[in-house]
């Protein structure tokens, strides 16, 4: 759909408005298909097979396009469709496209099976045979005029390849129209193609219901006949028929409707087609295709070596262009600004012979055509000089560039002479002279430029000595603009030749297809052969030749498609010598490039008893071509033609009966075109019939009437002539076969008009308007009476309904349910939700008529209240029940009772045992009506929470008592330290003496964790160390030994004590402690307390014992645990030295002995000890004054 935000919700509210008025008017239910495809159809038009167009059984509500089943999307339209704009048929009918309000007459889809599906938004529908065209262009060329033109354009297709017809009553067929082949191609009979179905309402029309047309073709078969395939871009228009199967584009004076355009504005059928073409996108069935942009327009000349183009658009500002070379874009693009757009910076530069083009894409819509303003570049040639004239040895004038070569030709050469001076001169290339600005320093300062073939050099000087240079004859002189192509060139003569005699045309006339021209030499003299013929057209040569015998030319292999209103001129040279050698023929001969115009139309027939004072018809020529009626081949009068195409011509037109009109068309650059259409004008008939069958029902067989004996009766419905004649007999007449194609529909005004023998119908009978006939309003209805609960529905049956009537329930005046199409057999109609007893009455519609009639039997609806919606409560489960229990708190006798959502009931208003769930519990009163669900949530049983995990933190020196963490905390939790004693909210307790706690932790739920056991003790480490002042001690010597006892925490000691006996292998002397009370006889060392990280010091002095326990331990002891006890005891054991007191006393017997006399030496030798004396050596060697006797 196209994007019409506000528009659309506007139309939105009225559509929503339109329903609620048709709802009460006629309750034809929006989306039911009321005639159906048949056979395989049904599956492509209805894929769901519900009987409805819309997603939903219960039909369109506010948007027929959003909610279709089938995606479709609009075709692309200029305009929002106007009802009413048609031209035979009635306004808002069958015939009539109507819109939604978003542009969507007509919508496509095609389908993955390959169906290419149509929808038709009709005004009214009708069980008639008429035509519903898709006239499809597949090669983007339309039209008689312009580069995009058909060439296989004609009146009757103005550029149309294929159309796809919907026959109704017949079927749908495909005419291949490129060749005008008026007898379909491809061919679905029947109605397995085509379905019809109740819209929403449209814009106007009353507010009343619109009407889809849907129908479909198989892409495959296109393919294989036309060779297009779903990703072919196509542009198509829509057009409708009031005759029965028939092409339009074979049929066209019975068309009736164009969707997407006002029929009014544009003057004729195909005016208004070819706006609707010129606005479409070409693009892919089914897709959302966009409006067309705007050809924008491409500045011209182009020269070679142009960097950028520019040009100019009428579509807003940010429009983008792309620039074509032949058929590739640019890849650079630049954008509108002001109605303006350059694009510079092309590389490389462009260069002579390329074709240029643009095209412009608007915000929201697709890609102009990029060949409305091509220009080639460097077609457009330098300008000509604009006089020159001979100097005797030089050729001086004017050209209008500065800076321009100037090339001069003698003769019909194409070689152009050297110059050897002039101004500017310059010396390249044999040397060239340019154009000089003005004023100049030449003898006239109003020229600017001098050729001359004496001299050398740079000369502002026509005057030269020497001989002549220029012989006598014809030259011509050029100019080449700097990046431009050579002007054409300007004749003049040197000397005082006479001029070439005039050529002349033979060819006429000449138009844009022509493409050979003749012609010859006038005169008697240069009637020869040789002379040469120069053609130009404004001024650019296109063509040259020379004569044959007798001065006849031909010039071929003319290209004037483009060069229409051109004007084309000759000029003839003789050249020889003598008098042979002549200048340029200087008469003006000259012809312009038309074309053939288009044939107009003259509108019939013409059935009249009067003179004709006015003729009118429509052309496809631009306005103010003239039109020139003709009366039996004679001119009769003249008119223009319109700014929407049509023509009338009034004055001097004064047309006798039996004659024949035919019109033809003149104007600028046309020439006469073909004579028109042949319309008679016919003498109508005095004699009136009348119509004697009343009432005339839709779709009836016949009708009949009086006349005049022998008269030939014609039918008319709304003026448009219906069946065949009837001659009138016995003063009747009648005409049948009218029921086959359903001529009359409901509505109509059918009138009969008479002709005498060869004279045409005469003025109508008086009018009958075709009736509709009532429903049948005895057919049975089921069941009589029923008893429902409210908020149900009730399924009706209307028994051996009548086939295409459209059933629906009431309540009251009111619409109940979606209506359902008659069968032939039982239908079922179902009404909408009812809360109150009632009575159902069913009504049969007949569609596009007003005809409706309410069936005799009706429905009495009784209604049981459904019980109040449950109230509940709900025992939840808890820490030790698994399960909870719903109660219905109020109960009526006679209820039961749901919790399943009505799956099973009971009649206990309690339900127990229930597992974690969502619950919905009815009600059901004794007459079997449920209440509305209550919802009802049982939780999970509340979850134990997790024993708990602890981060204990034990006494120490700064703080004598201990905290106990929890160290995962959930939402709403309280903790227990004392085995479930008292709760509180923190996680954490502190201030715990020594002993054992208990923690537990409660959900928010209530339930208990498992106890986790935390230990909260006093430490002390308590340590001694035991040192000795002599480690190797002389045995009866003293030692002294020295403790040290220390607390390193984390906790003060208490009962601190220190043993430390003496072994056997001291004996005590001393001691001296810092603190307490030490016995020796015991070794006990009392300190008492002792604080974190302190020390006290015992010393005991001893004698070292010759014999004994060395080993000297000292251990320590405190009331508190002491985290390491391997430091609580300490050991010294020296090692004894033992001591011997030897000693050695000599005596002598005879302190005074004589000289040679013995004496005795008596040696003592001892040990005072203490200890025993190894290794005892006692010296005693004589001296010399003894000798040793024994």
């Amino acid at each position: 759909m196209k994007n019409y935000t506000f528009y659309k919700k506007v139309i939105n509210i009225f559509t929503l408005f339109f329903i609620l008025i048709f709802s009460n008017v006629s309750a034809q239910t929006p989306g039911l298909i009321y005639e159906p495809a048949t056979g395989a159809g049904t599956v492509v038009l209805d894929p769901n097979g519900d009987g409805y167009t819309s997603i939903s059984p219960f039909g369109f509500t506010t948007d027929d396009q959003l909610q279709s089943e089938i995606p479709y999307v609009s075709l692309v339209f200029p305009t929002f469709e106007p009802n009413s704009d048609l031209g035979p048929g009635p306004n808002c009918g069958f015939t009539d496209f109507v819109d939604q309000g978003d542009q969507d007459p007509i919508q496509s889809y095609v389908s993955a099976a390959n169906n290419w599906l149509f929808r038709m938004r009709m005004g009214n529908t009708s069980p008639n045979a008429k035509s519903y065209s898709i006239l499809i262009d597949t090669d983007g060329l339309y039209g008689a005029f312009g580069p995009n033109r058909d060439p296989q354009y004609s009146s009757s297709n103005p550029g149309f390849e294929i159309e796809i017809v919907l026959s109704t009553k017949f079927g749908v067929f495909v005419y291949d129209v490129n060749n005008m082949n008026c007898t379909p191609v491809i061919s679905y009979p029947g109605t397995t193609n085509y379905q019809k179905s109740i819209a929403l309402p449209t814009i106007g029309c009353g507010g009343s219901s619109g009407y889809f047309y849907d129908f479909f073709v198989n892409f495959s078969d296109l393919t294989t006949f036309f060779g297009i395939t779903p990703s072919t871009p196509v542009r198509i228009a829509v057009v409708d028929n009031m005759a029965a199967n028939k092409s339009t584009l074979c049929n066209p004076s019975s068309a009736s409707d164009i969707g997407g355009i006002n029929d009014a504005t544009c003057g004729n059928l195909f005016s208004c087609i070819g706006v609707i073409i010129d606005n479409y996108t070409p693009c892919a069935p089914g897709v959302v295709c966009p409006d067309r942009s705007l050809c924008p327009t491409l500045n011209g000349p182009i020269n070679a070596g142009a960097t950028s183009v520019s040009g100019t658009s009428s579509e807003p500002n940010g429009t983008i262009i792309k620039v074509y070379i032949g058929n590739s874009a640019l890849i650079t693009t630049t954008t509108v600004t002001g109605g303006v757009w350059t694009l510079s910076g092309i590389s490389p530069a462009l260069t002579s012979l390329q074709v240029i083009g643009a095209s412009s894409t608007a915000p929201g819509k697709g890609e102009s055509s990029r060949d409305c303003s091509l220009k080639t570049v460097g077609a457009t040639c330098s300008a000509n000089p604009t006089s020159a004239r001979e100097l005797g040895k030089s050729i001086q004038g004017v050209a209008p560039v500065v800076g321009s070569t100037i090339n001069v030709y003698q003769g019909t050469s194409t070689t152009a002479s050297i110059p050897t001076a002039g101004t500017v001169w310059n010396a390249g290339a044999g040397g060239f002279i340019t154009v000089t600005t003005l004023p100049s320093s030449l003898s006239l300062t109003t020229d600017n430029f001098l050729w001359k073939c004496v001299d050398a050099g740079a000369s502002t000087s026509a005057n030269s000595s020497g001989p002549a240079c220029l012989i006598n004859g014809a030259y011509r002189v050029t100019a080449t603009e700097p990046l431009k192509c050579e002007s054409p060139g300007i004749w003049i003569c040197v000397g005082g030749n006479t001029v070439t005699a005039n050529p002349s045309f033979t060819t006429t006339p000449i138009s844009t297809s022509t493409t050979t021209i003749s012609g010859s030499v006038t005169g008697i003299i240069d009637n020869v052969a040789g002379v040469s013929i120069y053609l130009y057209a404004n001024g650019t040569q296109i063509g040259t030749t020379t004569t044959g015998a007798g001065g006849a030319w031909t010039i071929g292999s003319l290209s004037l498609t483009a060069r229409l209103c051109e004007t084309l001129s000759l000029i003839a040279i003789r050249t020889g010598a003598g008098t042979a050698n002549k200048c340029p023929s200087t008469g003006s001969i000259t012809a312009t490039v038309s074309r053939v115009a288009i044939a107009p139309i003259v509108n019939g027939p013409i059935c009249t008893n009067a003179p004709l004072t006015s003729v009118s018809g429509t052309s496809v020529e631009a306005p103010g071509t003239t039109i020139q009626v003709f009366e039996n081949n004679l001119f009769e009068g003249s008119t223009t033609v319109s700014a929407n195409g049509t023509w009338t011509a009034s004055t001097g037109i004064n047309i006798a009966l039996l004659s024949t009109i035919t019109a033809k068309a003149l104007g600028t650059c046309l020439t006469l075109s073909a004579a028109s259409n042949s319309v008679f004008v016919a003498t109508s008939s005095s004699n009136t019939p009348t119509i004697t069958s009343s009432p005339i029902f839709e779709c009836a067989m016949s009708v009949g009437g009086n006349g005049t004996n022998g008269d030939t009766i014609s039918l008319f419905i709304d003026g448009f002539q219906i069946g065949g004649t009837a001659t009138v007999v016995s003063n009747s007449w009648i005409i049948g076969g009218l029921d086959t194609a359903c001529f009359l529909y409901y509505g109509a005004v059918v009138t009969a008009r008479a002709s005498t023998g060869s004279n045409c119908e005469g003025n109508p009978s008086a009018g009958v308007t075709v009736v509709c006939a009532n429903p049948l309003s005895n057919k049975a209805v089921t069941p009589a009476s029923t008893l429902i609960c409210s908020g149900a529905k009730v399924a009706v049956i209307a028994a051996n309904s009548e086939s295409g009537i459209i059933y629906q329930l009431f309540n009251g005046g009111t619409a109940s349910g979606a209506s359902k199409l008659g069968n032939g057999g039982n239908v079922i109609v179902t009404s909408a939700a009812l809360s109150s007893s009632t009575t159902l009455t069913v009504r049969g519609y007949r569609l596009g008529t007003t005809c409706n009639a309410t069936l005799t039997n009706s429905v009495a609806v009784t209604v049981d209240a459904a019980p109040t919606t449950p109230v509940t409560t709900i025992t939840q489960p808890t820490c030790t029940l698994a399960t909870g229990t719903i109660t219905v708190t109020e109960q009526t006798a006679g209820e039961t009772y749901s919790f399943d959502n009505g799956v099973t009931f009971q009649a206990s208003k309690i339900k127990s045992g229930l597992a974690a769930g969502n619950y919905n519990v009815i009600i059901r009163s004794v007459g079997g009506c449920n209440s509305a669900s209550s919802s009802a949530v049982i939780n999970p049983q509340p979850a134990t929470p997790t024993t708990p995990v602890l981060t204990i933190i034990q006494p120490d020196c700064s703080v004598a008592t201990g905290t106990i963490t929890v160290t995962v905390q959930n939402i709403g939790e309280t903790y227990s330290f004392d085995n479930g004693v008292t709760f509180q909210v923190s996680n954490v307790k502190s201030g715990l003496v020594s002993g054992n706690y208990n923690v537990i932790i409660r959900s928010s739920d209530g339930c208990n964790s498992v106890s986790t056991n935390a230990v909260i003790t006093k430490q002390s480490d308590v340590s001694i160390v035991k040192t000795v002042n002599n480690a190797s001690p002389i045995i009866g010597s003293t030692v002294t030994f020295t403790v040290v006892a220390s607390n390193t925490g984390p906790t003060a000691a208490t009962g601190f004590v220190v043993n430390d006996l003496l072994p056997t292998g001291y004996t005590f002397v001393s001691s001296t402690i810092t603190t307490g009370t030490y016995v020796s006889g015991t070794g006990v060392w009392t300190v008492g307390n002792l604080a974190c990280s302190a020390s006290q010091t015992l010393t005991v002095t001893a004698t070292l014992n010759a014999t004994g326990n060395y080993a000297n331990t000292a251990t320590v002891t405190a009331n508190e645990v002491d985290p390491n006890p391997g430091n609580n005891t300490s050991t010294n054991t020296p090692t004894p030295v033992p001591q011997a007191n030897v000693g050695v006393v000599k005596t002598v017997s005879n302190a005074t002995p004589n000289v040679g006399s013995n004496i005795t030496f008596t040696i003592l030798a001892s040990n005072a000890g203490p200890s025993a004396a190894t290794g005892v050596t006692v010296n005693d060697l004589l001296p010399t004054g003894y000798s040793f006797v024994s």
